[in-house]
């Protein structure tokens, strides 16, 4: 009976997550969309265009719009990212190359780039910033270009990942048989698997969806970097499996 009444509020908290996910979705989905559908605006020839060009009086419309910036600063720093589970993990530390830039406003925001436009990027040099919703998403320096897709992509990804674990937590109400175990595994292997493989299956999606276009290079790419997240899922899987199974058998002997 616990475990009927265990799967029962499982099974509703799941299709919680998995509606609240796809309902939170939507706006960003639809921003990134038009995003990538986005064409430049049109520059202004009134005299009340602004120091920052015409093209940003009309960027709340929907397009892109462009305005001067200057180099005032340049840093760089380290990001340490740690995947895995308690008993298997690895660390990866990458280099962040930032400009601070002072936008046509007067405010100076701190941008994330590559390393060959931070590189061949001097202080005062001139900028010119690529907007979306008053958001820099693409900044030149020096003939060097670099683009970011906007912030709503990085929501979605967040959204979508929530309606994966709904979806998660309503399979396993479904088909786990109401045991933790089944849930959670052996450390926890099994749901950080199905997290896991999630995030390796909507990144390259939210990817496509926010960039230039879906080039057979991209789609090779993304299909690589899926292979590559299914394959260490089905591992966790696997071996979680087996443990399991092990438990089990020992559980029988001293019975």
């Amino acid at each position: 009976m616990l475990r009927i009444i265990v799967r029962c509020c499982a099974a509703l908290l799941g299709v919680a997550g998995l509606w609240a996910g796809i309902d939170l979705a939507g706006e960003p989905y639809r921003d990134t969309v038009r995003f990538r559908h986005a064409a430049a605006c049109p520059v202004a020839t009134t005299d009340g265009a602004g120091a920052g060009g015409g093209a940003a009086a009309d960027e709340g419309r929907g397009c892109i719009g462009h305005e001067t910036g200057r180099v005032v600063d340049k840093d760089t720093s380290t990001r340490t990212t740690t995947t895995g589970s308690t008993d298997t993990s690895s660390t990866t530390t990458e280099t962040v190359y930032e400009l601070s830039v002072r936008r046509a406003s007067g405010a100076v925001e701190r941008i994330e780039v590559d390393s060959a436009l931070y590189d061949g990027a001097d202080r005062e040099a001139a900028a010119d910033l690529e907007t979306w919703y008053a958001e820099v998403v693409g900044i030149t320096v020096a003939g060097r270009h670099h683009r970011e897709p906007p912030s709503a992509s990085g929501r979605l990804l967040w959204d979508l990942l929530l309606a994966w674990s709904g979806l998660g937590l309503l399979l396993w109400a479904v088909f786990g048989g109401g045991r933790a175990i089944t849930f959670f595994g052996i450390m926890g292997h099994r749901a950080f698997a199905w997290v896991w493989f999630g995030v390796w299956t909507l990144w390259p999606v939210t990817g496509l969806l926010t960039g230039p276009g879906a080039s057979w290079l991209a789609l090779l790419l993304s299909a690589v970097f899926w292979l590559f997240g299914a394959v260490i899922a089905v591992v966790f899987f696997r071996n979680d499996g087996v443990r399991l199974r092990a438990r089990r058998l020992r559980a029988r002997r001293f019975r």
